[in-house]
């Protein structure tokens, strides 16, 4: 019998299965759009490994504020920025 689902009760349970769907094997640079308190930035971040870069991007900057406050790795930039006008180059991401 497998393990269930991991869980986290500041997000939905499928939630932290996000590496699994979208098949991060490390070495990515994944998108956290609109990441928030960055709960699921830091899952990422761990998912990407050493290698990779998560950016978390959040319109809202106490949001921000308080991501960068918790999500400490080396690998995780944050970044104020609507997600209809991104300030990222096309075909930069390998997921969001």
């Amino acid at each position: 019998m497998g393990a269930g689902p991991r869980t986290n009760p500041q997000v939905g349970p499928d939630a932290l299965d996000v590496d699994v769907l979208l098949d991060l094997v490390g070495g990515e640079t994944v998108l956290d759009l609109a990441c928030g308190p960055g709960t699921l930035t830091r899952h990422l971040a761990d998912a990407v490994g050493p290698d990779g870069l998560v950016i978390g991007a959040d319109l809202s900057p106490a949001m921000l504020t308080r991501a960068a406050r918790v999500v400490t790795a080396p690998n995780t930039v944050f970044v104020r920025a609507d997600a209809m006008a991104l300030p990222l180059r096309d075909a930069c991401l390998d997921a969001v």
